[in-house]
């Protein structure tokens, strides 16, 4: 149990989205359970881990889900969001069909033709949570290549310390610093 009534509400969402999904045949409201789900996530103001690993299976099940209801462009979405901060993100054959894996795998080809530059966050103290668009990629000081050219909200979590949060610009082959 959580001690955050939202992240109660979530998993609450997340689990009435594999219940009408895969027990009751309802996909239609799956898919609103998980679009709430993930819109609880993105609203919180503080980013923790554990938020950032919920985010990704909300949007994962809500790719898979949107794919199986033949909705690619609401699948493509969902992956992309992923993609974008996690370009290397695995997807499990238990849960993933190949089919899906496919889909996804040629997203990832049209994500590495597009352009993409690299973001190197470093910080005092070291070890500091980094997320990007909410997700976390990892701790500092990191380097993280392959991010799309494009605009993000970087939020960096130290123990005891406020997050700091800033938007920031990632550059077609070039290294964007932020310290």
């Amino acid at each position: 149990k959580s001690a955050d009534p939202d992240m109660e509400r979530v998993i609450e969402y997340l689990d009435q989205a594999n219940d009408s999904f895969f027990r009751r045949d309802e996909a239609e409201q799956a898919l609103v359970f998980l679009h709430e789900a993930i819109r609880l996530l993105k609203s919180k103001p503080d980013v923790s881990k554990a938020q950032s690993e919920l985010l990704v299976l909300a949007l994962a099940t809500l790719a898979k889900m949107s794919f199986d209801a033949k909705l690619t462009d609401q699948a493509r979405e969902a992956m992309e969001t992923i993609l974008q901060v996690l370009p290397d993100y695995p997807l499990d054959p238990k849960f993933f069909p190949p089919h899906f894996r496919t889909y996804v795998q040629e997203l990832k080809q049209k994500r590495d033709e597009r352009a993409a530059g690299i973001l190197r966050v470093e910080s005092s103290p070291h070890a500091v949570s980094v997320f990007l668009n909410g997700i976390f990629v990892g701790t500092s000081p990191a380097t993280l290549k392959n991010i799309p050219a494009g605009i993000y909200a970087l939020t960096l979590n130290a123990t005891h310390r406020q997050p700091h949060q800033q938007q920031i610009t990632i550059v077609h082959a070039k290294m964007t610093t932020v310290k």
